[in-house]
């Protein structure tokens, strides 16, 4: 159907401007000649890649696929190189001529075109991933081609044939000058032209060929359903930022009551030390520096009675980890799961993408992370906005991405999950240092942050309290999803009946929009 095609352009532009699109092309289609592609045309042309540096040679701007977006070419990207006197002559654009994607990795992009304005810079030539066609004046204007090349009835024809070589997609350039085009005379292309231009300002002229009250009504469709969408991401939000609120509430002690029956922070502290000191006695851990006094300027808020604030370090052993060769095919493949960042995207984990061999653990700076333990991406693009902290229900491994505190007392790794969720706000801001593409924990500061450490069991409680508003938390996010379908299941209705009239169903088949059905 071509509300598929729709569908897919809406994806990267308004759908309001798809729906004029598709309207338009529909109505032209119906009511003047069809004409190929290649007939309209006086030229078409691969582009070329040019010379690092040729003697005598001309100094040119290449254009690629990443610099054809949505709406205008993108020049400020293009690549500097040398062609001779003839190529140039052969390549070089000129005014009005449609440049076309013919081969990339994503489908989406293969068939992409864009007009080219020659008063926008001068000595520019399409690599050989582009092709260049020139349209026949006496025949269509340039922008009219450029506009139905962009409509939904061009884009689900060249969608459809595509072939795969190397990993790249490529159009069938044969097939696709082969395209079915709606031809009306110059004067009416230039009036279609320009009433597409005011029908997405929302203007309607009465001067048109074009069904008014329909066009009126996508308008209304649109602006309604893009009201539903900014509600419903607003909702989404809200709810992000109260899953966020619960947890940093709940690791300041806001959402439980203080029992002064229980054993103090304090003593579970000691109790936690001596832990680590049978492990250093049994060889398990190195022993270490006692570690500094904690000072009020570390302390950023009131505890309640009964809590200590504690070093992160204090409260188990912080390890990282590797990689196995992977020239060593008896590292892999085995049963032992090799956590890395992709895997961290629930509290808790079972399985990994990729697992290890015990061969492949030893010998590399991977370790076994025993279970129980508490994970924590350490190095990923991901930390710009999220710090996913994650609890392994089995033994594992993980990669040098991540860092693993094993607790002293196996019972809080829970609390520590949580403790490090409710800060994530503060360890983004202040514990991460950003690069390009790849942000990192600064490790030693991680370790020695302060954080709150209530009662054991006040841990348990608010670990209750968590699990029960995060419950209710779910419910209500699953109501929002539920509704945002039911949302997306009336637009597509709406934009079925939009595509039909009384008696007649139309149907995108082959390279056409034809009716296939009648009353």
């Amino acid at each position: 159907m071509i509300t598929e095609a729709v569908n897919i352009l809406a994806k990267r532009e308004d759908l309001y401007n798809c729906l004029i699109k598709a309207e338009i092309f529909k109505e032209l289609e119906n009511n003047y000649p069809i004409i190929k592609l290649e007939k309209l045309l006086i030229d078409r042309k691969n582009g070329t890649w040019g010379e690092d540096y040729i003697e005598g040679g001309i100094k040119v701007k290449v254009l690629r696929s990443q610099d054809i977006r949505h709406g205008f070419v993108d020049y400020g990207k293009a690549e500097v190189r040398y062609i001779s006197k003839v190529d140039f002559e052969k390549n070089q654009l000129v005014d009005g001529d449609i440049l076309v994607i013919k081969s990339n990795g994503s489908q989406d992009l293969v068939g992409k075109s864009q007009i080219f304005y020659s008063n926008e810079i001068d000595k520019i030539i399409p690599s050989n991933f582009l092709m260049r066609i020139r349209a026949d004046r006496n025949l269509i204007l340039p922008d009219y081609l450029d506009l139905f090349l962009k409509s939904p009835q061009a884009l689900k024809w060249r969608v459809d044939k595509q072939s795969t070589t190397t990993g790249l997609r490529n159009l069938d350039s044969e097939g696709y000058v082969s395209l079915d085009v709606p031809l009306p005379m110059l004067e009416q292309q230039k009036i279609i032209v320009e009433n597409y231009h005011s029908f997405i300002k929302g203007n309607f002229s009465k001067k048109t060929i074009f069904n008014i009250t329909r066009l009126e009504k996508f308008k209304n469709l649109c602006h309604a359903t893009t009201n539903i969408s900014i509600e419903f991401d607003q909702q989404q939000t809200y709810l992000n930022l109260l899953r966020q609120t619960i947890l940093q509430e709940a690791v300041q002690g806001k959402l439980t009551k203080q029992n002064t029956k229980d054993e103090p922070a304090s003593e579970l502290l000691k109790r936690i030390k001596a832990e680590k000191q049978k492990l250093i006695k049994a060889g398990r851990l190195k022993k270490e520096k006692e570690l500094p006094l904690i000072t009020e300027d570390e302390i950023p808020f009131e505890l309640p009675e009964g809590w200590v604030w504690c070093r992160l370090k204090e409260l188990g052993f912080i390890t990282g980890g590797g990689t196995p060769s992977t020239n060593k095919s008896e590292y892999w493949n085995g049963n032992i799961p090799w956590i890395t960042p992709k895997d961290m995207k629930a509290d808790y984990l079972n399985d990994s993408e990729d697992k290890v061999t015990i061969e492949g653990v030893n010998s590399s700076s991977a370790k076994l992370i025993p279970a129980n333990s508490v994970l924590v991406v350490g190095r990923s693009g991901i930390l710009k906005r999220l710090l996913p902290v994650c609890i392994n229900n089995v033994e594992c491994t993980v990669n040098q991405d991540l860092k693993v505190l094993v607790p002293h007392l196996p019972e809080m790794a829970r609390y520590i999950q949580l403790m490090l969720q409710g800060h994530q706000e503060f360890i983004l801001k202040d514990l991460v240092k950003y690069g390009m593409t790849v942000h990192s924990l600064m490790y030693q500061e991680f370790e020695m942050q302060v954080f709150p450490l209530p009662p054991l069991a006040e841990q348990k409680s608010i670990i209750a309290k968590v699990h029960q508003l995060q419950k209710q938390q779910s419910q209500l996010e699953a109501q929002v999803q539920q509704s945002r379908e039911y949302a997306h299941q009336l637009l597509q209705s709406v934009l079925k009946e939009a595509f039909e009239e009384k008696g007649k169903v139309y149907e995108l088949k082959e390279e056409k929009v034809s009716m296939v059905a009648e009353e």
